[in-house]
Formats: structure tokens, C-alpha cells, sequence
């Protein structure tokens, strides 16, 4: 299955559209990515975060802590794997990372810095796929093809 990335001209990076299930709101949020092949993991942004529905109470703090764009940062997991829903061109591909992890800017700057940068899927995403193609301005992931779970009462 392929799962197309869209290329922001502005800021010359692919963005890959994700959804992620509210239990608690019983809804549906939208998250987009941006493909970090420099990282080697993804991080959910503050914004994203919000959106999700996750308080930093629910997420246990990375002690060692990081330095990032714009000054130290601290680094939350999930404790509990949390699942995202990509729509390709054959159906839904469904990616589940087993700790996610999540950046609140622990200085000044980096808050404010920390409320523009957006959610990165990095290689523990990357790596699953089959196939990364950059062609132009067209990104592909291609990923396994899933089977389809039987509906109730069938």
C-alpha cells in the first residue's frame, strides 16, 4: 500500500497525514507529520499533543532530558503503545509505536519554540516501511499491506 506525503513549498518539507483516535471524545484528531529522516525517533509536538487529548500526567518524563532547537528540552513516553491511522491508496494502514515520545520545552525559548515545530516521524516509523521515495516534489511511503479485520456478525 502507498501512503503519499505532501510537500509544503514554503517550508520545503513533506508532511504525512495521520489520525489519531480520542477515546475520551470519542473522535477522531488529525496529525500531521513531518518526515525527519535525522531522527531516529518520532516526537509528538505540544500542539499535537493538546490535540490528542494527552496531559503530561499521563506520560513518564525521559530523565535525561534533551537539547533541542531552541534550548533544553524535556522528553515524555507513553506508557502504553498509541496507535495512528494513515489512509493510502487501498485502504488505512494502521502503525503502532510501542512508547511514543513527546517535547515540552523546558527554558523559555524553547516553549515558544516548542509551539511552532511540528510533530516529526522519524526512523522507528521509517524503518517499517518498505519503501521511502522522494521523486520531485512527490513523497511515497509504501508500506505492508494489512489484512482487512471481519466486520461484527460475519
Amino acid at each position: 500500500m502507498k501512503l503519499h506525503a505532501v510537500l509544503n513549498p514554503g517550508q520545503l518539507k513533506a508532511f504525512l497525514t495521520s489520525y489519531f483516535y480520542v477515546a475520551a471524545e470519542t473522535r477522531w484528531q488529525t496529525i500531521r507529520f513531518c518526515i525527519d529522516t535525522g531522527s531516529p525517533v518520532t516526537i509528538i509536538a505540544e500542539n499535537d499533543r493538546i490535540l490528542m487529548g494527552i496531559e503530561y500526567a499521563e506520560l513518564e518524563r525521559d530523565p535525561t532530558g534533551n537539547f533541542g532547537i531552541g534550548g533544553k528540552v524535556d522528553i515524555y513516553e507513553s506508557p502504553t503503545p498509541l496507535t495512528f491511522e494513515f489512509v493510502g491508496e487501498t485502504g488505512v494502514y494502521s502503525h503502532t509505536f510501542p512508547r511514543l515520545r513527546f517535547m515540552r520545552g523546558h527554558t523559555r525559548q524553547a516553549r515558544i519554540v516548542a509551539r511552532v515545530v511540528p510533530s516529526i516521524v522519524g526512523l522507528d516509523f521509517i524503518m517499517d516501511s518498505v519503501r521511502l521515495t522522494v521523486e520531485g516534489r512527490k513523497t511515497v511511503f509504501e508500506v505492508k499491506d494489512q489484512p482487512v479485520p471481519a466486520m461484527l456478525g460475519q
